[in-house]
């Protein structure tokens, strides 16, 4: 199996390929603030943590998706579908994703589903067509419509794999009235649950047109904010397969000269030239998206009837307009895509329809032990949150001054050590001042307190307080201190005096 890693496109017979296209570049800068095109949205820390612990309380099986993609040209379809849905009854898909383009061209589906009314005869016909091809087993879980563009899945009903949660929605782009867009243009989904596993699936039809570039990127990022009614989005899910006529081309202008290539089956020559994987390798559309490398033909354009490269005035230069893409949220989620391929033999539109299989692996989760682990790591978060608080020890948490004296420094030493994990940054906290402080004439003279007493705070930057206690006692100044040892001590020799006089 060969996959493709995208290149810079090369020069090509004298035409250099890689051409940047300004006016795409600026609408990627314009829209970046509003939709990511890496195709990841943040995930919650924890719910990231609870995912590395998934297989803890998960267990594991495989899904087989049959996905294929097809612009039909407005054509009814034929009675026998055989050559196209095909399958080996001794491994039938689960799941079956179908993707219709083009599926009715005529005015009144676009000017119908402008003034809200239901056309739904040719969709009809094809679901219709399309369930008797398919083997009885196989019963449809959604269908979605916008215009031409058309997607039904249909489930096997002995599969041994659950679907759940399904959900639909469509995002119009192309010409419009007024403020509403027609729908010529746009994509459908279907979001759903396989077990316990999101995938999501797209169908689109891109603008059409050789210079017609920068629209394709454009209706790609619109097509990429689609939401359904579960609140999520298509990069929400754990997987996305995309499918569609994504109508990119290849950066070539001689038809002679590309006809003979692909006469010659040098296909991966010629997709070096390939518009989507430029796009992609200067990460303006679909990142993050892979595909085998196709080793078929190019499947647009033919005459109709036949399996013969335009040969109109236009003579459209042949192209993979056709493609099945896949996303996946992480490398942990393991998706295979196989078979990628077309179908040459069905003649009735002007491409032929692709088809692969995919091999996805999905989930069950039992609840039981997953709550069990989300209390385990909730607890261990708060122990872990717990210990990066700082903490620190004082040397002791009172002093004792005994007696001090104006003007005098009495020094004291506080011993902090940092008994965290983190570096701490401490300071003292300003004591409350009250700020109705009286007027001058409302002041006097009282007696002083001898007793002297303060508390510290002493504050850690996103932690806790610590409290220091000073005490000491208030001696006046040395001077009278002094003053009142001499008094004192006369005091003293006055009671040893003799009175002489008796």
């Amino acid at each position: 199996m060969t996959f493709y890693t995208p290149q810079p496109a090369p020069s090509y017979n004298g035409i250099v390929a890689n051409r940047a296209i300004a006016n795409d570049q600026n609408l990627l800068r314009h829209n970046s603030s509003s939709f990511s095109l890496n195709g990841f949205l943040e995930r919650d820390p924890f719910e990231n943590l609870l995912h590395q612990h998934e297989k803890k309380f998960c267990t594991y099986s495989h899904v087989n998706i049959f996905a294929t993609t097809f612009n039909v040209n407005g054509k009814p379809p034929p009675q026998s579908l055989c050559d196209w849905l095909h399958f080996d009854t001794t491994c039938l898909p689960d799941i079956i994703a179908i993707g219709l383009q083009e599926m009715d061209l005529a005015m009144g589906s676009y000017v119908g589903g402008y003034v809200g009314l239901d056309n739904s005869l040719r969709q009809d016909e094809w679901l219709f067509t399309l369930s008797r091809n398919l083997p009885n087993i196989y019963k449809p879980i959604a269908n979605v419509r916008l215009v031409g563009i058309f997607l039904v899945l249909y489930h096997r009903e002995d599969s041994k794999v659950n679907i759940n949660e399904v959900y639909l929605s469509t995002v119009a782009t192309g010409f419009g009235l007024l403020s509403t867009r027609l729908g010529n243009k746009g994509g459908v989904g279907v979001s759903l649950k396989i077990n316990d596993t999101s995938v999501c699936f797209i169908n689109s039809h891109l603008a059409a047109g050789s210079n017609e570039l920068p629209k394709r990127n454009q209706d790609f990022r619109e097509i990429s904010q689609m939401r359904f009614a579960n609140g999520l989005g298509i990069y929400d899910h754990e997987a996305a397969i995309w499918i569609g006529d994504l109508n990119y081309r290849l950066n070539l202008f001689n038809y002679d000269e590309v006809v003979r290539d692909c006469t010659l089956g040098r296909y991966e020559h010629l997709f070096l030239c390939d518009q989507l994987k430029e796009q992609q390798f200067k990460k303006t559309a679909f990142i993050n998206f892979h595909e085998n490398m196709p080793t078929f033909r190019p499947t647009y354009k033919f005459d109709v009837g036949t399996s013969n490269w335009d040969t109109s005035e236009k003579r459209r230069i042949p192209a993979w307009c056709d493609r099945i893409l896949y996303w996946t949220r992480d490398k942990c989620i393991k998706v295979q895509q196989s078979n990628y391929t077309s179908i040459e033999k069905v003649i009735f539109s002007d491409h032929k329809p692709v088809c692969c299989t995919f091999r996805m692996e999905v989930k069950r989760i039992d609840h039981q032990k997953r709550n069990a682990i989300y209390e385990e790591l909730l607890r261990d978060a708060d122990r872990r949150s717990n210990d990066m608080l700082p903490m620190i020890s004082l040397s002791q948490t009172e002093f004792k001054f005994g007696e001090v004296y104006f003007d005098q420094p009495a020094i004291a030493i506080l011993g902090i050590k940092n008994t965290g994990q983190t570096p701490t940054r401490f300071f003292f906290a300003k004591q409350h001042q009250d700020n109705n402080t009286p007027k001058n004439w409302l002041t006097g003279i009282v007696p002083p307190i001898p007793d002297l007493s303060c508390i510290l705070v002493l504050r850690l930057d996103q932690g806790r307080d610590y409290f220091v206690v000073i005490n000491a006692k208030y001696a006046g100044t040395k001077k009278d201190t002094e003053s009142e040892k001499i008094v004192n001590d006369n005091a003293a020799r006055d009671d040893w005096l003799i009175d002489l006089g008796e």
